[in-house]
This record gives structure tokens, C-alpha cells and sequence, in this order.
């Protein structure tokens, strides 16, 4: 689609070379100026290719190498969230994909709380032009401030009142695997990176929060990632009966899928903040 959402063309993407897939819901398509991504964890695969052709190309690396999430900042560069044996947790890494492939995690980014894996659960968002990441806990009211080597910047909270995960895991095999014994509330479930400002999707009421406005739109809290500051909340209306399940800030607008819709928004307070962030640089 064009950034008016009017003109709209279908491609089909192609896997190259690409002799079975493993759990084809697993795949993640992502894309970065001129170039898409595919990302597979399971098989796990990373594929790449040029959005000319739309034909995905395997990046060779480890095959024994599983992740539960990848995300590119650069055309050879990935933040990996995987398993570490050693500290029997999801880690954040950096797999830097040169002539002989290199993958390091960073142990002293994501903390633990219950256990390792449920309550470090999140979302990384990248921005292009100050070369900074944004690591959202999804169970939690925290996120860190990353820089392009994956050392810790800073931390904030967020102002939802959940700084503790509530999940309730529980063990299901002498081996040590566990998994949820409860269904859990995600506090944090979206969020987008845009100039200054971390965009946080909230599923929790605030106290001077209309609660009929709550129920029928997605509440967005900003925060300032260099001050680690509340700025203002908005509201973006469901669609088609659909809270947003995903967005992006382009320039002074807001971009949000709601499951298969696409809505674009414009809001007078964006255009305050991306101006405010412009004239800082």
C-alpha cells in the first residue's frame, strides 16, 4: 500500500533454494528500506531479498541455532531474543552475519522474575536515524533503552501499576519444562519507536480514564526514552469491532492493523511531539 492506503498491489514472496517449512505460522515478515526479511525461529531460517523481485534468499548460519524472536537493524545485523543454557532463559543477543557468522548474547539486559522465559517476554522496536533500540516487557510496566551494541542505556517504567508479572507458571515434566498455568494478562501487548518517543499500547484502565471510551478504542501512552517521562495518552478507535494488534509512526501519522484491517489516523498531538523531537537533533 502507498502511505494514503488508496493504491494497493499483492506480491507473492518466493523462497529460494527453500526445501521444507516448518510451522509456517511462525514466520515473520519485516521490512527495512529496500530490503524484507523472513524469520522463522522453529526451523529456524532468516531469509532476505529485495523488494524488486520479492524473491527471500536463506542467510546462512548455525542451524542449531533456535531463537524466539530475530529483528534486523541493519542488512547483516540481527537482535536475536533465544534461549541461554546458561542462564536457562531467554537473553537478548547480537548475530552478526559476515563471512564467518558471530552471535553473542548479553546477559545483563532482560531480568528475570518468576522464571526465565514467560516474565522476560517483550518487544524490541528500532529507530533508523539514532541507531536505538527499545526493549518493551509485554507482563510488566518496564522497558530498557539499548544501543546498536546491545549495552544498556537506560530504564524506564511505564505508568501501569504491574511491576511484577502476573503469571502463574507451573512445572509439567521431570525435565523441567514448564508453561502457563493460567492464562496471562498482557500488560504491554504493542508498541513503536519514533523519534524520542516510545508509543505503548496500555490494556489497563487508568484511574481518569473514561471507561466507555477504554472499551471501544486502544489507549497509546508516550514516554520519552531520553528522560524516561510520561508525556500524554491517546486514544486510537477499534475497527471492524478490533483493537490494534500492531502500529507504526510515519512522519505525522499513525499506521495500525487491527488483526487484517489497516487504519490510518491523524492526530494534532503527533504533529507537536515529531516537531518537538525534529528541532532537538
Amino acid at each position: 500500500m502507498d502511505l494514503s492506503l488508496q493504491d494497493q498491489q499483492e506480491v507473492e514472496i518466493k523462497l529460494e533454494k527453500v526445501d521444507s517449512i516448518v510451522e509456517p505460522g511462525r514466520f515473520r515478515t519485516i521490512v527495512n528500506r529496500d530490503r524484507f526479511f523472513l524469520t522463522n525461529g522453529i526451523m529456524p531460517i532468516i531469509l532476505t531479498g529485495d523488494k524488486k523481485n520479492w524473491t527471500a534468499r536463506e542467510i546462512k548460519f548455525s542451524k542449531y541455532f533456535y531463537f524466539n524472536s530475530a529483528f534486523p537493524i541493519n542488512d547483516t545485523t540481527f537482535v536475536l531474543q533465544a534461549y541461554n543454557t546458561e542462564k536457562k532463559g531467554l537473553q537478548l543477543g547480537l548475530l552478526v552475519l559476515a563471512d564467518s557468522p558471530k552471535f553473542k548474547f548479553n546477559d545483563n539486559l532482560l531480568t528475570p522474575q518468576q522464571e526465565g522465559i514467560f516474565s522476560v517476554q517483550g518487544q524490541t522496536d528500532y529507530n533508523n536515524e539514532t541507531n536505538t533500540l527499545t526493549y518493551l516487557y509485554t507482563y510488566r510496566n518496564q522497558y530498557l533503552v539499548i544501543d546498536n551494541d546491545l549495552n544498556l542505556k537506560g530504564t524506564g517504567n511505564t505508568i501501569d501499576t504491574f511491576r511484577t508479572a502476573p503469571i502463574t507458571v507451573r512445572e509439567v515434566d521431570n525435565d523441567g519444562t514448564s508453561m502457563l498455568s493460567s492464562p496471562p494478562f498482557a500488560t504491554n501487548p504493542c508498541s513503536t519507536l519514533s523519534g524520542d518517543f516510545l508509543y505503548v499500547r496500555s490494556n489497563l484502565l487508568a484511574k481518569n480514564e473514561n471507561k466507555g471510551k477504554f472499551l471501544i478504542s486502544s489507549t497509546i501512552d508516550v514516554y520519552n526514552i531520553n528522560t524516561k517521562e510520561y508525556v500524554l495518552s491517546f486514544h486510537i478507535p477499534n475497527l471492524t469491532n478490533k483493537s490494534i494488534t500492531e502500529f507504526k509512526i510515519i512522519d505525522d501519522k499513525i499506521y495500525a492493523l487491527f488483526d487484517d484491517t489497516v487504519g490510518l489516523f491523524e492526530l494534532k498531538a503527533l504533529k507537536d511531539l515529531q516537531s518537538k523531537s525534529i528541532s532537538k537533533k
